[in-house]
């Protein structure tokens, strides 16, 4: 642009003092819209990363900071504990302000992590929240030294299966972002975990190599709109690992992946993968075979990349609903996303990780623990259970309890935690009519109630998805007399009876005393032989009973050789 300028050198000097002005109002006005920001970084480095961290702490310093931000820094090395107040310098050296020397810590301890957020957002408040978690992770595996956030000096580690996240997060002010500096944690079970805890969430469901994110190019976001930066991040990471890009000086290429998710629509895509998974099982081990198309990565090789997965799902298939809503609820979630991998033409990969192992093995090591999570709440493990061979009959269920009230045998059973779907088979002697009832997942209870009719026995069994039966609980069960007065209390004068049944060892006479609270018999009545094992006596119809004042009385009631007593209330 050129700017011409016509008249005295007077009123030249004006404009340009006056374009300087202007330039100078712009400037601080997109300063002041710029929405403040607390960034929190919990390093856990007492560990093999603590020479990383203090790289990576000084590549923060290497950069200006935009005037909106406040960058603290928790670092936990071998030596100890120091919170830092990040600012710019040249030097190879951390010579940001120490701002509170914490000694030794337990970085392991998620509680140690809550403590980190609560006081740093009191400490700093701003419009805007983002924690960064740096560490070794694992997605959600159960690991000796790769969970989240070792921490060597306690032995101690942070577990997401476990609940830990969940722990740590409960009660602090809620994040606009959420950024895991660690391996593989990028997945729809860690997602699932912190997405009430903060609206985006930015990782890798890869490897991340040693040196982390390039903080040096991402600090200068923030002083730009929000947008701007869960665009950029992506791409800035995975540039930072090319060929030739300082990380990676070198010509080969590294595998390198990384996403932000919003957590706003999680809850539409859960119901859609389930509604997917409902039509996957109907079809049985069909869809199985798309997961040998699938790229394969982290422990066990037993991830695949979420979008991958629905899309060879969707164009299995590609006029079902059903998949094709998995996939845009899937694509609603992800804001942005990048990739490189060191085999070249892979496609749809680079947003999150799917657990899906491809081998009984895994399968069998892992679900104890993946079923404490809380996306496994839906049918996934019971798919995966199903569809790499279940064969292992369920244990046979423990009769915790048994009792019989009123005609209703119930019964409270120990049942076997499964990864797949149960049914408890109960049959009756009486009838040898099959009663099926679902189990909760995962429920290590079930409670039954059966009417009866007399007494008898009883074969419980139970059956997963796969056919595979367990060996039959064997059991009986007596059906004892009882009577009652219903309705109970008895309102004044209203209609009343007496209603009582006579078990099959305690046929006889039948006779009806009624106590008051003194012990006086206050009423007595010889009732005819029920008919079969049951019967009933209208009270209202008795003139002495009528006569009875309000109060609590007693019934005793002689079934043969049998005495059954109950209590009643007569109202006003």
């Amino acid at each position: 642009m050129v700017i011409r300028f016509y008249g005295s050198v007077d009123y030249k000097m004006k404009m340009i003092h006056s374009i300087a002005l202007l330039c100078l109002f712009l400037l601080f006005a997109n300063l002041l819209l710029a929405e403040s920001w607390t960034v929190l970084v919990y390093m856990a480095a007492d560990n093999n990363l603590a020479e990383m961290g203090k790289l990576d702490i000084n590549s923060m310093e290497s950069v200006d900071q935009p005037v909106n931000l406040n960058l603290i820094v928790q670092a936990d090395f071998p030596e100890g504990a120091k919170r830092y107040k990040v600012q710019k310098d040249n030097s190879g050296l951390i010579t940001s302000p120490v701002i509170g020397n914490l000694g030794s810590i337990d970085s392991g301890n998620p509680q140690t992590l809550k403590q980190f957020m609560a006081w740093g957002f009191a400490a700093y408040p701003s419009e805007r929240k983002m924690l960064v978690i740096w560490s070794h992770g694992d997605s959600w595996y159960k690991g000796k030294d790769k969970w989240i956030c070792p921490d060597e000096g306690s032995e101690n580690l942070m577990s997401v299966a476990n609940g830990d996240l969940a722990i740590a997060f409960s009660g602090t002010p809620h994040l606009d972002v959420l950024l895991f500096d660690a391996c593989s944690m990028q997945s729809i079970e860690v997602i699932t975990e912190v997405a009430d805890y903060t609206d985006y969430v930015i990782g890798s469901e890869e490897l991340v190599p040693q040196y982390g994110f390039p903080y040096e190019r991402i600090i200068p976001l923030f002083a730009e709109p929000l947008n701007n930066l869960l665009e950029q991040v992506p791409q800035l990471y995975v540039l930072s690992y090319q060929p030739g890009e300082g990380i990676n000086p070198g010509p080969g290429q590294w595998t390198a992946t990384c996403s932000v998710i919003a957590t706003a629509n999680l809850n539409t895509f859960l119901d859609s993968f389930q509604a997917a998974l409902h039509q996957m099982l109907l079809e049985g081990t069909l869809y199985h075979s798309l997961r040998s198309d699938c790229y394969e990565f982290n422990t066990g090789l037993a991830d695949v990349d979420l979008r991958q997965f629905a899309t060879l799902l969707h164009e299995y298939r590609p006029t079902w609903p059903v998949f094709s809503q998995l996939l845009d609820s899937w694509n609603s979630m992800l804001v942005s996303s990048d990739y490189s991998t060191i085999e070249g033409n892979i496609a749809n990969i680079g947003t999150a990780a799917l657990w899906y192992p491809d081998n009984r093995f895994n399968f069998e090591n892992s679900w104890p623990q993946y079923i404490k999570l809380k996306f496994a709440q839906n049918w996934w493990p019971g798919y995966l259970n199903y569809v790499l061979g279940d064969t292992e009959p369920p244990a046979t269920p423990v009769l915790l309890s048994q009792k019989v009230e009123k005609r209703i045998l119930k019964l409270e059973l120990g049942l076997p935690v499964r990864p797949d779907f149960m049914d408890v088979k109960v049959i009756l002697n009486n009838d040898g009519i099959p009663r099926i009832y679902s189990c909760v997942r995962y429920a290590s209870s079930l409670s039954i109630a059966i009417p009866i009719e007399k007494s008898g026995s009883y074969v419980i069994t139970l059956e997963d998805f796969s056919g595979n039966a367990s060996t039959p609980l064997t059991g009986a069960f007596h059906l004892p007399a009882y009577c009652q007065v219903a309705p109970n209390p008895v309102a004044g004068k209203g209609l009343a009876s007496l209603n009582w049944w006579n078990s099959e060892d305690s046929k006889g006479e039948v006779k009806l005393d009624v106590y008051n609270l003194r012990g006086q018999l206050v009423f007595s009545k010889k009732l005819d032989s029920p008919k079969g094992s049951e019967g009933s006596y209208l009270l209202s119809s008795d003139p002495n009973f009528l006569k009875l004042a309000a109060g609590r009385y007693y019934v005793n009631l002689r079934l043969g050789v049998n005495d059954i007593r109950s209590a009643f209330t007569i109202l006003y």
